[in-house]
């Protein structure tokens, strides 16, 4: 696994890139990993919030769907 452009597939999946159809392919493999799709599980499931970043997200613009566990605490 490439470990430098793995979170940059998490991004491409996220925000919808276009990409060339070979590096499309490459993100895709990538995204099917098993210790790819873990740490996605691992991350839609943690609870913790940074706060600072939490209050910037309203002021940069909309959340269209937050697929993560309800915060442990408030933002």
């Amino acid at each position: 696994m490439d470990a430098f452009f793995a979170p940059v597939a998490f991004r491409v999946q996220t925000y919808g890139l276009a990409l060339s159809p070979a590096a499309a392919d490459y993100a895709e493999r990538l995204l099917a990993l098993p210790s790819m799709r873990a740490w996605y599980a691992d991350a839609l499931r943690e609870p913790w919030r940074e706060a600072g970043h939490e209050a910037e997200v309203p002021a940069i613009g909309a959340v269209v769907e937050d697929l993560r566990q309800p915060a442990d605490i408030p933002p």
